[in-house]
């Protein structure tokens, strides 16, 4: 198993609960407390805890140059110019647009490179095509229907060439904005087929170490359809595409769609501000979005907790004489009694292991399978040399789910082979599911647990 390193920062702070005070067991007297310290009773922990995989990590993938595009310190925007993609800007006049949103999707874009670039303020930003294959687009585009006229959605070029240009360092961030569908070469329908490009760079260094991150944004718009001649407007509408069906359908009436923005790029608290400014921006204006960070599995989680200290008696709990503490979290010894700390994390933290990094005779631990949210560790007050040790642990667990995830499930649908436009995205929810950064555990190392009396 390949364990990374934890820094680790433990505070402790003492409740008071009663007089307690007696005998010392013999031994040395501690040192008076000044003013007489309280009996311990729960001690406040702080722990940071880091991502582990049971597997070691991929190298970097190699650079694929034949598809990189920038030659500089970069933030692209890659636009999906298929023809399906014509289909959120409205045909002609004559399209029903009151109360449809017809310009949220225009509007949503525009805002990516405009957040793109307050996030990254010293890199250029480059718009790209992407159709048949990836190209410059000079300027701004235009956003207009003739714009998306390509018979073909290379987005598996654009991310190819986006992580290359990421990797060898030319870029600082790309987002790609495409309905996910994509054609090409071994291509399967649906956005499932994107996860063997982006798979290799999830699971490398770079992403689990946390240096480059992968964001994802949905955003609904008014569909109406794309014009061919196998399908003429009507009523300003055209047709949906089928992946499953292999064919286009007739729009009945203009639908709200979802079309989407893959966020990758250097920088957490980056690509965060991005995905939550765009979110913001959408919400003043009645848009509906979602957006997830796929790759915060990989960063630090600060956790706080407590441990409670009691004595046993007939396998029940009850209040402990033998530990006192005076100011700043010291501890001392003052019977000669056995008492334990029952310690838990917040987050849903549930404990696999914990071993004691300095072991003493007089310091136990016992941590469960991970099914309960505590560990216990014992204190032999009897078996302690004097002055008292610190009291460090290694903790290594699983944190219990993540509330607050996006309802991408919603935005899903697992088959488009229907006769009426569907308004969701082909097998969404596995696409997140399997791109979401999911470690096998966490770790958290030298947690001070009680600290030893100074002179």
């Amino acid at each position: 198993m390949r364990l990374l390193s934890a820094g680790l920062v433990a505070a402790v702070a003492g409740t008071a609960c009663g007089d307690g005070g007696g005998d010392t067991g013999g031994g040395d007297a501690p040192a008076p407390f000044a003013p007489p310290g309280p009996d311990l009773d729960t001690i406040r922990v702080e722990a940071e805890f880091l991502p582990q995989w049971e597997s070691a990590p991929a190298p970097p993938p190699a650079l694929d140059d034949d598809v990189a595009f920038g030659d500089a310190r970069t933030v692209s925007v890659y636009l999906d110019v298929s023809s399906p993609m014509g289909g959120f800007v409205p045909a002609d006049a004559a399209a029903p647009q009151e109360g449809t949103g017809a310009n949220q999707f225009r509007t949503v874009v525009q805002w990516v490179p405009d957040h793109l670039t307050r996030a990254y303020p010293s890199a250029t930003l480059e718009w790209r095509a992407v159709g048949e294959d990836v190209r410059p687009i000079p300027g701004i585009p235009r956003m207009e229907r003739s714009d998306f006229a390509a018979r073909a959605s290379r987005i598996d070029l654009a991310i190819r060439g986006a992580l290359a240009d990421l990797q060898s360092g030319r870029s600082e961030a790309a987002a790609l904005v495409t309905d996910l569908l994509g054609t090409g070469e071994n291509l399967a329908p649906g956005p499932l087929a994107l996860l063997q490009h982006l798979r290799p760079w999830l699971e490398s260094t770079l992403v689990r170490s946390g240096e480059l991150h992968l964001g994802i944004l949905g955003a609904k718009a008014a569909y109406w359809g794309v014009a061919s001649r196998g399908c003429p407007l009507r009523a300003g509408m055209g047709c949906w595409y089928s992946e499953r069906g292999g064919e286009w359908r007739r729009m009945e009436e203009v639908a709200p769609a979802p079309f989407y923005v893959l966020l990758m790029g250097r920088d957490a608290d980056a690509i965060n501000t991005v995905l939550g400014s765009i979110q913001g921006d959408a919400e003043g204006q009645d848009i509906e979005v979602l957006a997830e960070l796929l790759t915060s599995a990989s960063l630090p989680r600060q956790t706080a907790g407590t441990c409670l200290a009691f004595a046993r008696e007939d396998n029940q709990r009850t209040r402990q004489y033998s530990l006192r503490m005076r100011d700043y979290g010291e501890y001392a010894c003052v019977r000669d009694e056995p008492s334990t700390l029952a310690c838990r994390f917040d987050q849903g933290m549930r404990p696999t292991d914990a071993r004691i990094v300095d072991p003493s005779d007089g310091f136990t631990v016992a941590a469960g399978d991970g099914s309960d949210d505590e560990f216990e560790i014992g204190v032999l007050c009897d078996a302690l040399p004097r002055p008292e040790p610190d009291l460090v642990v290694d903790v290594e667990g699983t944190f219990a789910g993540d509330a607050q995830r996006p309802p991408w499930d919603e935005w899903s649908i697992e088959t488009d082979d229907l006769s009426s436009f569907p308004g969701k995205t082909l097998q969404l929810r596995y696409f997140v599911q399997d791109a979401r950064l999911a470690p096998d555990f966490h770790r958290a190392d030298s947690v001070l647990i009680l600290r030893a009396r100074r002179p």
